[in-house]
């Protein structure tokens, strides 16, 4: 009987864990807006800013163009209409909605994204904060 020689078995393994690794897809959670649209969250988490205050970021999947500003404007403010739930009631000064593209390559990712911040003004009343 013919035994594999370590040194093969571990290349194998490890050649396989690469490969797993490289074609792996963003863990992300379907939502579905008020709108009827469904967003793909990535993520969500406090951050704080360098004033010593914090926001609520969320983190999103987009399948637009994020050089089309108004198409990605008209997308978070639709995302906002539910998340601003989750910055109220964490009582956060802020929100963000941080909107990522579809990465490109395949074994060096990149990919772009952009933010959207959101602030309660002296009204009471949420405003998108424009760059």
């Amino acid at each position: 009987m013919r035994t594999l020689k370590p040194i093969r078995v571990s290349t194998a393994l490890l050649g396989l864990a690469f490969l797993i690794a490289c074609t792996s897809q963003p863990q992300y959670t379907v939502r579905k807006l008020p709108s009827g649209h469904e967003v793909r969250l990535i993520g969500m988490g406090p951050i704080r800013f360098g004033d010593g205050t914090t926001g609520l970021m969320l983190n999103y999947q987009t399948d637009l163009d994020l050089s089309n500003k108004p198409a990605l404007k008209a997308e978070v403010e639709d995302v906002w209409s539910e998340f601003r739930y989750d910055v109220e009631r964490g009582n956060y000064s802020s929100g963000i909605i941080s909107a990522h593209g579809p990465t490109k390559g395949f074994f060096i990712k990149t990919g772009q994204s952009y933010n959207f911040v959101y602030s309660k003004g002296a009204d009471g009343q949420w405003h998108m904060l424009e760059k």
